[in-house]
């Protein structure tokens, strides 16, 4: 009997269905030789600081001055839930009673790594295979359980994963208690720092501050409305001015005619957009629809195990060489749905378009695209919608023609020193650009801000009549706050925001930048005004502590995210990385033990965002905010009401708490099962001073749709 092991109860679920495993067990599936489990998540994770000697008391901060502490062998831990914990112990059974071990998780370095703590802490010995997929669909099973490939073969994605697991502890753990014991008071005890979180704080901050900082200066353009043949248009002078009576000067020098100096004709030629990665896939969705990056990520993800899409946490555009068939496959698919006939069947009567395919730019997976496999568009949810059709636009897109423009620029020279000009673009071919789902107008941010459309029909020398001169004031504009897609973006160009290097690089990864997002949010360093990103007081007060130290620079989390990637190829030793994080952790922890910042000046403020919301128990204190828990700061005078953060699969924020104890209700939530993984809609109510559930529809497990 084998046994194969899925990340998700879903996934699964379809495993088991392609192999005949019909019989459903209790934790498993089983029938034709196989056994399916899941493992729901990181079922098996690193030890908290606690479980190691010396660290154990109650009284932690007193034992501050041995830090930093680097374990010398890392404990693994399962969770305290029941339901998690049994879910282990089934698997454990199963390891033991198996001939072989097919590892299904996530094809990734987060998958590759909950597959290994959970066989490392089983003890198990038995050999295992990797099934390595980007798609749930049977013909994907297929195809992989044909090439199941050897365990060993994921040792340095495995390596890659432990080392970033590893780091993470070391420097998250070391760094907040030192933080925390030096700087935290009574309103945010814990000062949470991170190796990516605290640098990807540090830009909202610095943005934040820039934007708030700016002050802006006028500027004055000259500008002419004129005539030629009833066709009237505007010209604009090729410089700005700092006052309104250097914009006059220019504008006396110009008579009641000018005359067109120059006329340039070009062809633009707008290649098609590449293939969605899981980045540009959620900026795309936070401009376009306001989506949050989790939420476009839980949406791939429900539509992945929907099989509908590939494989969603991928940083590549491009796909492998032997995609051509897969890729008429899907176009073939698409010719019957919302009305992609005409289109697709243009681009499959021609040669396929090979720029897409390029297997040195594929790392772990390929772009995001459809599978072939329809749904049926009237049972998705509005954000399936939404994410379905624009990866199916874009990858009809990417395959179509070439936009082919027109494009016409007329300058007139006058006694000034510069030009007045004006350019126009008209469409010879709109090839890729016709493929619009949603009937929006796509901004194009390369497109220059005095293009026209139509003008009138003028030849070098001709003579224009000028109808109107007129200054155009403008003021400076300050750098724009952060949204989620333009934050994305500066994570994933990270090398920008320091200056002319020649290696570029990002920080966090595709599959992790959302995580960070939303913890940077449910840890009450940040807020959303509207689309923006913005820090909290308590945001800026670990800013002001950590911009100016190793562990806030974006630099080196970034040099580490490369030599993550080394690793992941064999390029890089596990062990050399380790030792630059021992280092790293003791200079950092050194750095805080003897920097001189005024601790009284950091006005650390909870979630609640310095509106104290009053206790509902004793009514004298208000709620403030630690690691774990929400609680009344007169705890120490007995008041012990408490609500945890921690609460059925997910994790409630400030917002959350407020809207339980000044409504008693919160809004309508999404909570997952410990138990089966099932996601279901629910409220969170405040019952007799605890935190309950009050089911939708009075169905306990509604299943993602």
């Amino acid at each position: 009997m084998k046994t194969v092991i899925a990340e998700k109860p879903s996934v699964a679920r379809s495993i088991a269905e392609f192999l005949g495993a019909t019989n459903k067990m209790d934790g498993f599936f089983e029938g034709n030789g196989y056994r399916v489990t899941w493992a729901i998540g990181h079922l098996v994770k690193l030890a908290e600081l606690n479980s190691y000697p010396g660290f154990d008391s109650p009284n932690w901060r007193d034992s501050i001055q041995s830090l930093p502490f680097v374990p010398k062998q890392f404990k693994l831990t399962i969770s305290l839930n029941d339901g998690i914990k049994q879910q282990y112990f089934k698997i454990k059974n199963l390891f033991d009673n198996t001939s072989e071990i097919i590892v299904a998780t996530d094809a990734g370095q987060e998958g590759e790594l909950i597959f290994r703590y959970i066989y490392l802490l089983s003890g198990s010995r038995k050999p295992f295979k990797r099934l390595w997929i980007s798609s749930l669909t049977n013909e994907a099973f297929e195809k992989g359980f044909k090439n199941l490939k050897p365990g060993t073969d994921y040792d340095n994605l495995y390596y890659a994963a432990k080392a970033r697991s590893e780091s993470d502890w070391i420097l998250g753990i070391n760094l907040t208690r030192v933080y925390s014991v030096k700087y935290g008071n009574n309103d945010i005890k814990v000062v949470s720092i991170g190796r990516v979180q605290t640098p990807t704080l540090n830009l909202i901050c610095q943005r934040y501050l820039d934007n708030s900082n700016f002050k802006k200066s006028a500027f004055f353009i000259p500008i002419l409305a004129l005539n030629h043949n009833n066709g009237k248009f505007l010209l604009k002078y090729s410089e700005q001015f700092s006052t309104n009576e250097k914009a006059e000067e220019i504008l006396k020098l110009v008579g009641n005619v000018i005359n067109c100096s120059s006329v340039e004709k070009s062809i633009l030629r707008t290649s098609p957009p590449k293939l969605f990665n899981l980045t540009h896939l959620q900026q795309h969705a936070n401009k376009k629809f306001g989506m949050s990056a989790q939420a476009t990520l839980d949406t791939l993800q429900s539509l992945y195990e929907g099989k509908y899409l590939t494989y969603p946490r991928t940083d590549s555009n491009y796909l492998s060489d032997d995609m051509k068939g897969d890729v008429q496959k899907s176009l073939s698919s698409l010719k019957s749905f919302h009305s992609l006939a005409s289109p697709v069947t243009s681009v499959l009567a021609r040669s396929l378009n090979t720029a897409p395919f390029n297997n040195d730019k594929i790392t772990d997976h390929h772009a995001i695209i459809p599978t072939g496999e329809l749904p049926n568009i009237s049972k998705l949810t509005k954000e399936q919608h939404d994410i379905f059709l624009s990866v199916v636009e874009r990858f009809i897109q990417t395959f179509s023609d070439d936009c082919i423009e027109d494009k016409t620029v007329l300058n007139f020279k006058t006694h000034a020193p510069g030009v007045f000009r004006v350019g126009g673009k008209i469409i010879n071919q709109i090839g890729w650009k016709e493929i619009n789902l949603f009937n929006l107008k796509e901004n194009d941010e390369n497109e220059e801000d005095d293009d026209n459309g139509l003008l009138p029909d003028i030849n070098q020398n001709d003579f224009c009549s000028v109808l109107k001169k007129s200054v155009h004031p403008g003021f400076t504009a300050a750098p724009k706050l952060f949204t989620e897609a333009s934050l994305l973006k500066q994570m994933e160009n990270a090398s920008d925001t320091i200056g002319d290097l020649e290696t570029k690089f990002g920080i966090g990864t595709p599959a992790t930048r959302a995580g960070i997002i939303e913890t940077l949010l449910a840890r009450g360093f940040i807020k959303r005004e509207s689309k923006n990103l913005v820090p909290t007081q308590a945001g800026l007060s670990i800013y002001k502590l950590t911009h100016n130290e190793l562990i806030g620079k974006i630099l080196l989390t970034a040099e580490f995210e490369e030599k993550l990637k080394l690793i992941s190829s064999g390029d890089y030793l596990y062990s050399n990385f380790l030792s630059e994080i021992r280092a790293l952790a003791a200079t950092s922890v050194l750095a805080v033990h003897t920097n001189d910042i005024d601790a009284s000046a950091l006005a650390m403020t909870s979630q609640t965002d310095n509106e104290q919301v009053i206790c509902p128990k004793c009514k004298k204190g208000s709620i403030t905010e630690n690691e774990k828990a929400f609680r009344c700061n007169q705890w120490k005078s007995g008041c012990d009401f408490k609500i945890w953060k921690s609460f059925m699969g997910r994790t409630l924020t400030g917002v959350n708490v407020k809207e339980l104890i000044i409504k008693g209700k919160t809004r309508k939530m999404t909570f997952k099962s410990q138990k089966t993984g099932n996601e279901y809609e629910a409220y969170a109510i405040m019952k007799d001073e605890r935190v309950v559930l009050e089911f939708v529809e009075n169905k306990k497990f509604q299943k993602y749709k």
